[in-house]
């Protein structure tokens, strides 16, 4: 799915850059969220539990990545 490709570059470039002011992080952890809701959107048209699964799985990654913009440390 593109969307795993795109949560592993964002990923990696989060792992390399300083931690940003407390505003930029929640709103990049809201991004991350709504993409994580457009990602359980599809769910409803998908009828193979394999499918399914690897949607939750891509939506869990997503939300993972917001949790992680909110954990860290910073202004």
């Amino acid at each position: 799915m593109a969307g795993d490709v795109e949560f592993l570059d964002l990923a990696r470039q989060a792992r390399r850059r300083p931690p940003a002011p407390a505003p930029a992080r929640a709103a990049a952890a809201g991004a991350y969220v709504r993409r994580a809701e457009d990602a359980l959107i599809l769910l409803s048209g998908l009828d193979e539990l394999g499918e399914r699964a690897a949607v939750c799985r891509i939506a869990e990654a997503w939300l993972a990545l917001a949790e992680a913009q909110l954990d860290k440390p910073g202004g």
